[in-house]
């Protein structure tokens, strides 16, 4: 739970509640007539692991206090608490040994140098060096590399899954040491769509075929009980599977070497690596240049239905095409506080969103971009490859397109979204179930 000098307070699972009260804003109990709390709310993909640093993020830097709630009886201390702090707060109520327990002040968080950090660098100049040597078929006593592998023999999951792996690897294998590369070849090899920027991580010669693997494919828990398996290996060369977000629980691992290559504390260190490994490749580029999109403010909106293209993939149901007018509510509402010519960017998993009268009336207005190609709506670990190598350069036009294209997120709980929130630029975004406010700055 953190509290912010404005009396925000929240409450943390996996997803993060926000309750507040009126222009004082402490948390407060319901009243004696009956009358609710307000009640916001910002969702995460993933839990928080630094509440220091979530803090600063969602109180945009004011003061907070951060408490560990057990049940909900802490709650309810902690809201008297916060209610004394505000109305009648004296000396002694600053004292730790007042607080409840669990209940203390938010950490300030350091400043950090700006990115990239020189020992960063220096790995950088230590993998060109790396690569030229054994592009030349040569070899450098002592070095090691980490391969991200995604192939026909493995399994690799959608785009949030790969894309969460990949960079997750890129952190393990900086903090070992390791020089990295990526294998990526299902459906099609990933240098199609991406090209490498200032880290070549493309694979030469004999390097592809390494005896050493590992895969953490859906052992998230496994590697957080013992990360040193992975990062103490002796492989030389070491192939790395994985559809899991590792990143946070391999700089807790190692924290000196995450200080001192400058990765941690780092908020959105997944979109600083990303930019450092990628750039679209002319294929990509010149699919989003073909997409023209308009000038003005763009609103982009993901909305998975999960179950309604049964002829190209398999998919739980996520959300009902019913539910889709509370999207575009929420888009509405985020379009009143932008200018009157922002329009809409709907991307969905299936065309009958287009059939949905409300969808047809915002299309004839012009306030409703529909960019996708029907025929190339696929999904890249479940649709068969035939119809995945046809949609690939589509899957990442529109998750480029949502990164890093639009000026506000309305998002479901996928990972395709979470990461166009995460690796973009800070922009207001929104889970589109509620209208919740999301939050991916300290991801």
């Amino acid at each position: 739970m953190v509290a912010c000098s404005a009396w925000r307070v929240f409450e943390l699972e996996h997803h993060v509640d926000c309750y507040g009260a009126q222009a004082r804003g402490f948390c407060e109990s319901p009243s004696q007539d009956g009358s609710a709390r307000r009640h916001d709310a910002t969702w995460r993909r993933f839990e928080v692991q630094d509440p220091d640093a979530f803090a600063a993020a969602v109180c945009d830097g004011k003061a907070a206090w951060i408490a560990t709630l057990h049940d909900k009886g802490d709650a309810t201390q902690i809201a008297r608490s916060l209610q004394q702090l505000a109305e009648d707060t004296k000396i002694e109520d600053l004292a730790p040994t007042a607080w409840p327990q669990g209940f203390r002040p938010a950490v300030p968080v350091p400043a950090v140098e700006p990115w990239p950090p020189e020992p960063f660098e220096a790995y950088l100049r230590a993998h060109a060096l790396y690569r030229e040597a054994v592009t030349a078929g040569n070899y450098i006593p002592g070095s090691r590399a980490l391969v991200y592998t995604c192939t026909s023999m493995t399994f690799c999951g959608g785009h949030g899954d790969r894309l969460n792996g990949m960079l997750s690897a890129a952190v393990v294998a900086i903090l070992t040491g390791r020089h990295f590369f990526i294998d990526s070849q299902r459906p099609l090899p990933l240098s199609l769509v991406l090209e490498p920027h200032r880290l070549d991580w493309r694979l030469h010669g004999t390097l592809a075929t390494m005896p050493a693997s590992l895969s953490l494919n859906d052992d998230l828990r496994g590697f957080e009980a013992d990360p040193h398996r992975v990062m103490d290996s002796q492989a030389g060369v070491l192939r790395f599977v994985s559809n899991q977000r590792l990143t946070a629980a391999a700089l807790r691992a190692a924290p000196r070497q995450a200080r001192a290559l400058g990765l941690s504390p780092r908020p959105k260190l997944h979109a600083l690596l990303f930019r450092e490994l990628f750039r679209p490749s002319a294929a990509l580029a010149q699919r989003l240049a073909a997409r023209q999109l308009p000038e003005g403010p763009l609103i982009g909106i993901h909305f998975r239905a999960g179950d309604q293209m049964p002829e190209r993939w398999k998919d739980p149901p996520r959300h009902g095409l019913d539910e889709l007018d509370e999207f575009l509510d929420c888009a509405e509402k985020v379009q009143r506080s932008m200018s009157d010519d922002t329009r809409i960017i709907l991307f969905s998993d299936t065309e009958r969103a287009l059939e949905l009268p409300r969808v047809q009336e915002l299309q004839k207005q012009g306030k409703l971009l529909w960019p996708s190609q029907t025929d190339s709506l696929v999904h890249l670990d479940r649709s068969p490859a035939t119809l995945v190598v046809r949609g690939l350069l589509q899957v990442w036009a529109d998750w480029w397109t949502l990164a890093f294209d639009v000026d506000a997120l309305i998002l479901c709980h996928s990972g395709f979204g979470a990461t166009a929130l995460e690796i973009g630029p800070d922009r207001p975004a929104f889970l589109g179930k509620g209208c919740v406010r999301a939050e991916g700055s300290t991801g």
